[in-house]
């Protein structure tokens, strides 16, 4: 009896409740036969990153006129449970047709995707299953036969490798793909995602969210939608690569080119060259590029705010600017014609348009081959979400605690007794009422202990805020990562909304915006994670989500909870602020390297633990700066010419590298022992700052080789390239929250919250620059 009653006891505390809910069925009901899906489209090239945005293209005709069509997507969500998307509510035409560009979620990498058609009554209309699969070795897929209009299946892949989406595959980007998936070390750093036209391009920033790399040849008659979408994405960290030569005016008629002309200083006329040598030497140990004394069609770039990446006589071949978090490629001539196309080491320079990425990949994937986590954390983003989460692992009870305390129990229960009832009572019959007394004091111990909490739902977030000022617009970006625990097992209905951060105009369009809630998971294949396996999917619980619907921020309606488990959000929205700028930056860069000029914001609390980086510097608060020079307070400029800034190289900060000060028995700055104190990364940190500068610059100090984690799940906030052309990063914290969770209607005030803002701010060239080496190391380091 006291086994059982400890056992059900101390189980309690340590193994959550499963919750009754509802249950998930597959089966359609159709009330319909007229209707026709003409068109079904899910991912980019049938293939999609688990936990990212994936696109849904729909076609379908034999609907009421005027009726009021939903499309619902049902997937796994990172739980293993289903999640019932409600993707668009959209109305059919006079002729019974609908159109939708929309974007769903999924939490695994195999399992099934359900498409549904309702009618304004719920009723369905229309429906099918589409089957997932993981990605195999090959970097591009071989498209399988349709059958109709519909997919047969939807590829999925982790955060790990790169991907290429690009209009068809040109044969030596898929040659360079097929040598990249033959080699151990590189199979998987890259997969191309081949879309049949520009159609199939989303309309929206979601769209491209498992994209890293866009890649257009040939092309470029996008819609005014794609086109923002893409500049939305690069914006966000995209890099956009795009080559042209003879087809110039139709790149300047479109909208792509009426966005990239006046960052480029694209002129209308091409010129005619004969002479790609500096082409050619740009592609070490390349074959010989003939043109066969035949002109070839070259744009004429005349932007000194690019960085050249190739030069020639005539002009750059190749111009590079950061736009944002991310980049912008130009290529002066048309890869996809000839000569270059019958250039046979054309796919060595595919290669070196994103070889840094792909050969770092390699060299970690060498060198954490036969490295296994212990803790269940291998990259930056489960670091991050971890310090977010509503129940920390400090206080989760693992199995070992609780069989732990239950022995703990069956040994001391029998002396306290013996005790009680021989020596305190001195009536051994007694044991039949205090035996039992004992078990129940224990349990309601137990119970009221576990039962202590601060409010019966707490919320912790993580918040980033970035401003960008890209060319001539300025957009905000804010992101919260919020968990929420339940002191009791039942559903709630989740929203966000944003909060007030400037203090000027701008605010007004922060405050107007609206929020993008969805799941959000780990790049783990632990419990929890989006890489395990989907599982038995007798008891999964239904939750149901609706995207922004009416002009109202998203909501998750019926989601499950379980008593003392938490549940992962990612609250985020987009706003261009343009109009009234939340920060005014002129900041210039001589050619020494050094920053010169200033910047100002207006958010409504002071940057606080401020670094400023652009290229290999750091400039930081000067030890000796008094209280105001510690931050930047809003409506007061920032400059490098203040006395309390210090400037450092870069690497060697992010490699915690200090050199301490004179001692008490030194008289002066010459006598000091230089003596480098180094410190690896704390993989175990919680300081989100911490975390977010080492995903801003991750591959400054070596990337996965100095910090132990990958950085996949993040990756596009990754700025390491890009604050060596044309962009400065500002890093720091705020005292302001960003966004507010609302739980069944109600606001909630978080249990802990903590924003990070990153300003990425344009730099002006002035002269001739030149790139600062890497300081040298001093003469011996020490590790802590």
């Amino acid at each position: 009896m006291a086994v059982a009653c400890a056992i059900a006891c101390f189980a309690w505390i340590g193994i959550c409740d499963e919750t009754k809910g509802q249950t998930l069925s597959t089966e359609a009901k159709p009330i319909g036969s007229a209707v026709n899906v003409s068109l079904l489209r899910l991912g980019l090239g049938g293939q999609g990153r688990v936990g990212c945005w994936i696109p849904i293209r729909l076609e379908a005709g034999g609907l009421t006129a005027g009726s009021d069509i939903k499309v619902v997507v049902v997937a796994s969500d990172a739980r293993g449970d289903q999640c019932a998307d409600n993707v668009v509510t959209t109305t059919a035409d006079s002729s019974g047709k609908i159109a939708i560009n929309a974007a769903f979620m999924t939490g695994r990498l195999d399992g099934t995707i359900i498409v549904r058609l309702l009618d304004s009554g719920a009723n369905v209309l229309w429906e099918s299953s589409i089957p997932c699969r993981s990605i195999g070795a090959s970097p591009i897929l071989e498209k399988s036969p349709e059958l109709g209009a519909i997919p047969s299946g939807l590829t999925l892949m982790t955060y790990r490798p790169l991907t290429l989406a690009t209009i068809g595959v040109p044969d030596a980007l898929n040659l360079m793909a097929n040598e990249l998936g033959a080699s151990a070390a590189t199979k998987d750093t890259l997969a191309v995602m081949s879309l049949d036209s520009l159609d199939d391009l989303p309309t929206s920033r979601r769209g491209l969210d498992s994209v890293d790399y866009l890649l257009l040849v040939g092309t470029y008659d996008v819609s005014k939608l794609q086109q923002l979408s893409i500049e939305q994405w690069v914006t966000s960290g995209g890099h956009l690569v795009v080559s042209c030569g003879v087809k110039l005016p139709q790149l300047l008629q479109s909208s792509l080119g009426n966005w990239l002309q006046p960052i480029f200083q694209i002129e209308a006329t091409p010129l005619f060259i004969q002479d790609l040598s500096a082409l050619q030497n740009f592609v070490s140990g390349s074959s010989q590029l003939q043109t066969y004394r035949k002109p070839v069609a070259m744009m004429k770039l005349g932007s000194t705010q690019a960085w050249s990446l190739v030069d020639s006589i005539n002009g750059p071949l190749i111009q590079r600017v950061s736009y944002g978090a991310g980049m912008i490629t130009v290529v002066a001539v048309d890869l996809d014609d000839k000569p270059l196309n019958q250039w046979l080491s054309l796919p060595q320079l595919y290669e070196m348009l994103i070889s840094d990425r792909l050969l770092n990949d390699a060299e970690n994937r060498v060198f954490s081959g036969g490295r296994i986590s212990s803790s269940g954390v291998s990259d930056l983003a489960t670091q991050l979400a971890a310090v977010s989460d509503a129940v920390p692992a400090a206080d989760r009870w693992s199995s070992w605690s609780v069989m732990l305390l239950i022995l703990l129990f069956l040994i001391l229960i029998g002396p306290v007794d013996y005790l009680l009832v021989v020596r305190l009572f001195k009536k051994p019959q007694l044991t039949w009422l205090t035996f039992p007394l004992l078990i129940v004091a224990t349990c309601t111990l137990a119970v009221s202990w576990v039962g202590t909490r601060d409010a019966a739902v707490i919320v912790r977030q993580v918040q980033l805020l970035d401003v960008a000022q890209p060319n001539f617009r300025q957009t905000i970006r804010v992101r919260s990562w919020d968990s929420l625990s339940a002191a009791d097992s039942g559903y709630i209905s989740v929203t966000a909304k944003p909060l007030p951060i400037a203090t000027s105009a701008g605010a007004e369009a922060i405050a107007d915006s609206r929020m993008t809630l969805s799941w959000h998971g780990r790049p783990e294949d632990v419990y929890g994670g989006l890489y395990r396996e989907g599982g038995v999917t007798v008891r999964r619980q239904l939750s149901h989500r609706s995207d922004q619907l009416n002009g109202q921020s998203s909501e998750f309606s019926s989601v499950p909870m379980l008593t003392d488990g938490s549940a992962a959000f990612l609250a985020e929205t987009f706003v261009d602020v343009s109009e009234s700028m939340v920060v005014e930056s002129h900041l210039r860069v001589s050619p020494s390297g050094l920053l010169e000029g200033e910047f100002t914001h207006h958010l409504s609390s002071p940057i606080r633990d401020w670094a400023v980086v652009f290229g290999n510097r750091v400039y930081r608060a000067s030890l000796k700066a008094n209280a105001t020079g510690q931050i930047i307070a809003p409506g007061k400029p920032w400059s490098r010419e203040n006395n309390a800034v210090d400037v450092s190289d870069l690497r060697e900060f992010l490699k915690g590298v200090r050199m301490p000060g004179p001692s008490a028995a030194t008289k002066s700055v010459a006598g000091v022992n230089h003596i480098q104190f180094k410190s690896f990364y704390d993989t175990q940190g919680t300081n989100p700052l911490d975390i977010l500068t080492m995903v801003s610059l991750f591959e400054v100090p070596g990337g996965e080789t100095f910090v132990k984690l990958q950085n996949n799940g993040l990756r596009h906030d990754d700025v390491s390239d890009v604050i060596h052309l044309n962009t400065v990063l500002v890093l720091g914290t705020l005292d302001v929250q960003l966004s507010a969770m609302i739980v069944n209607g109600t606001t909630l005030k978080p249990k802990a919250s903590q924003t990070v803002v990153r300003l990425l701010l344009p730099v002006m060239r002035v002269g001739s620059v030149v790139e600062t080496p890497m300081a040298e190391p001093l003469a011996s380091v020490q590790l802590n």
